[in-house]
């Protein structure tokens, strides 16, 4: 399983399904293409680790030639018989270290937005020899299709769901075991800022931040809690700056604490994959406020609000109308989310995937347990 150690929807997905693997009784181990490491990360490598699940980290923060080496070393292995890759640019890794030895072994990406890669990733992808490229959600598949060589399916995102759904009678206490004030109404968006205000922002934070202060949210004993960070971060920390009603976590471990007491969750995307966020609020039960957008709509949420993408006005009518009348999904919604959006159906999914790539009676999983070869 070739995934990252950092804050992320692909990289949450990819450590949930080594998890799920894991337990289910199948020989997994994970493998960080870069050394980089938050918080978020800390907590998923001990969640791994208490697992028995070995990790194998890149000697770098970004890839250099001394990543590809060290990736050759770990894939040379014998025991290798299935490489799972989750993000873009551990292809690319893959793609260059499969210079360096002859291995042969079942080979599958995921895709996880409906962007295109640009550039060398493109001309990567193009060359690649994965035999199969997978869409997280219908519109990534929709976005990518005719664009790569191998085969294309479409396996959506599960998570491990291991909280508490959200419920309107246990906001209060659970916002005071957050240390939040448990009187103010509060909204959260977790997300990466991954530019500064524009178009090429792909989680649209400013037009909250502008509909947040445009409704004089702040007046009304609403907070607007942030979590998450990026190159993008300071711009609209500063967009913020003249509004104390708007708070920049940074990255957060415990989101499982906002999904269990926060009373609404926003996510004003311009584009998304299937969002992983998302998906977290829904199968918790929290009133959203979506941009209408494919990925959001295929969410399937009983409790969200909808505006078009950019129409500030319009989102902070939601956010007041959310305020003045909070809601709840009930027990059953979030049952039924929960088994729609949960790791078991993915993993079998991707349990007769392997086979069919690689038959082996040694074991489905990615590499056997063992010792690293590598220093990692």
């Amino acid at each position: 399983m070739i995934g990252g150690l950092v804050a992320g929807g692909a990289e949450r997905s990819s450590k949930d399904l080594a998890l799920a693997m894991k337990r289910a009784g199948h020989p997994v181990e994970y493998v960080s293409i870069t050394n980089r490491r938050d918080d978020v990360g800390e907590s998923w490598a001990a969640q791994l680790r208490d697992e028995g699940i070995p990790i194998h980290v890149g000697p770098s923060p970004s890839l250099r030639a001394s990543t590809v080496w060290w990736l050759r070393c770990v894939l040379s292995r014998p025991d290798v018989r299935i490489v799972h890759l989750h993000l873009d640019y551990t292809e690319k890794a893959y793609f260059l270290s499969r210079f360096l030895h002859r291995r042969r072994y079942g080979i599958l990406r995921k895709i996880h937005n409906t962007k295109l890669p640009t550039g060398f990733r493109r001309w990567v992808m193009d060359h690649s020899d994965v035999k199969v490229y997978y869409s997280c959600g219908e519109v990534a598949h929709e976005a990518y299709r005719g664009h790569v060589r191998g085969e294309q399916l479409l396996i959506p995102n599960g998570l491990l769901f291991d909280w508490e759904r959200n419920e309107v009678a246990k906001r209060g206490e659970r916002k005071r075991l957050l240390g939040v004030d448990p009187e103010k109404t509060h909204f959260f968006h977790a997300g990466r800022f991954t530019a500064d205000e524009g178009p090429m922002s792909q989680k649209a934070q400013a037009h909250l931040i502008d509909a947040w202060k445009r409704a004089d949210m702040g007046k009304r004993g609403a907070m607007l809690q942030f979590l998450g960070t990026g190159p993008g971060l300071e711009s609209h920390r500063a967009r913020a700056s003249d509004d104390g009603s708007i708070v920049f976590h940074g990255v957060v471990a415990n989101v499982k604490g906002w999904l269990a007491c926060a009373d609404a969750f926003v996510l004003p995307s311009r584009w998304e994959g299937l969002p992983l966020g998302g998906v977290e609020a829904v199968a918790s039960g929290i009133p959203c406020i979506f941009s209408d957008i494919k990925p959001n709509r295929e969410l399937g949420s009983t409790v969200a609000s909808y505006f078009e993408v950019g129409d500030v006005p319009r989102l902070s009518e939601l956010l007041v109308e959310r305020l003045e009348h909070p809601i709840e999904a009930s027990e059953e919604d979030v049952a039924a989310m929960r088994d729609r959006w949960g790791i078991d159906r993915p993993m079998k999914m991707f349990l007769a995937l392997y086979d069919r790539l690689m038959p082996a009676p040694a074991g489905r999983a990615s590499i056997t347990a063992g010792e690293a070869p590598c220093r990692s």
